[in-house]
């Protein structure tokens, strides 16, 4: 279900509710309630970034870094900063593992 879809579904009960509160003259509406609850809901969702699309910008961000990082630490390696070299290729195994677990969030 997308986030439109739910949106319509909350503001198809809340119009509801809002027409059971009108009936009840009670200080304590329960209805009254669930349309504050409800307005709360929607104007959240409707403000939300998409998920998927901070997801994809982390996988990218973190791929990238992850593949700067390896070439650096493998060049640091080569030229005789063996110490170096591997701390930069450590960095980017963590890169590239939070890269796939961002990649698999965008599901």
């Amino acid at each position: 279900m997308k986030t439109s879809d739910i949106i319509y579904q909350l503001q198809s009960i809340r119009e509801d509710s809002a027409e059971r509160a009108s009936y009840e003259d009670e200080p304590d509406n329960v209805w009254a309630n669930d349309v504050a609850a409800l307005d709360a809901a929607i104007d959240r969702l409707q403000g939300q970034p998409k998920r998927t699309e901070s997801a994809l910008t982390i996988f990218g961000l973190t791929a990238i870094l992850g593949f700067i990082a390896a070439f650096a630490g493998i060049v640091l390696a080569v030229v005789g900063h063996t110490t170096a070299g591997i701390i930069l290729l450590l960095a980017a195994t963590g890169w590239w593992m939070e890269a796939l677990i961002a990649g698999r969030d965008c599901k």
